[in-house]
């Protein structure tokens, strides 16, 4: 059985005594007042749930702007930048991923006890993929650049390696700015609260 835990009325002392002490008179040995252990049983703290629309909101945003950072990471890797369109594996690859981080996050949505928690562990997450995004422009830029030398192609070599370096750069401030903001949030969004989630 659980201990009941009080406090003194007097001089605010904590205390925990056995069960079969309920209803018992004690003397403080604080305070030397007379106390009285409690009848009542202790209260159990329960994590409170949030409303499923709060949470569901939560997933379905988070969750697409998930799905869709890590579609793009994955088309990037996995295509060919020298090809007029992306052939289907690469089409089919991104949208199987984006389709299960969207329902998978959903799901994690669902299942959660507070919306801020949702929101805390999405944001973490994209933060993450952001930060991800300069390493799959410098691959990419790497990859094209390689295809272009191997066919004996020189000059479309360099202005390969000029041009993807460029959207290198690019991807990495937009990466640093689109994941120090989603670290940010991430990192504040219930952060009072965190304990209970």
């Amino acid at each position: 059985m659980v201990d009941i835990s009080f406090t003194c009325p007097h001089c605010k002392q904590y205390f925990n005594a056995p069960p079969e002490m309920a209803g018992d008179h004690l003397v403080c040995p604080t305070c030397q007042k007379q106390i009285q252990v409690p009848t009542t049983a202790p209260v159990k703290l329960t994590a409170q749930h949030s409303p499923l629309g709060g949470r569901l909101v939560a997933g379905l945003v988070g969750g697409f702007i998930l799905a869709v950072l890590a579609a793009n990471i994955s088309s990037v890797l996995f295509g060919d930048v020298t090809a007029k369109e992306q052939s289907v594996t690469v089409t089919a690859v991104s949208v199987i991923i984006f389709f299960g981080l969207w329902a998978t996050s959903v799901i994690f949505a669902i299942k959660a006890n507070r919306a801020a928690k949702v929101w805390r562990r999405l944001f973490i997450s994209n933060a993450c993929l952001s930060f991800a995004l300069p390493l799959a422009g410098f691959i990419t830029a790497g990859k094209a650049v390689h295809h272009f030398a191997v066919k004996g192609h020189e000059l479309e070599a360099a202005t390969m390696a000029g041009a993807g370096g460029i959207a290198a750069i690019l991807l990495g401030i937009l990466g640093f700015f689109l994941g120090a903001i989603f670290l940010t949030v991430g990192l504040l969004v219930g952060r009072d609260k965190q304990k209970t989630g």
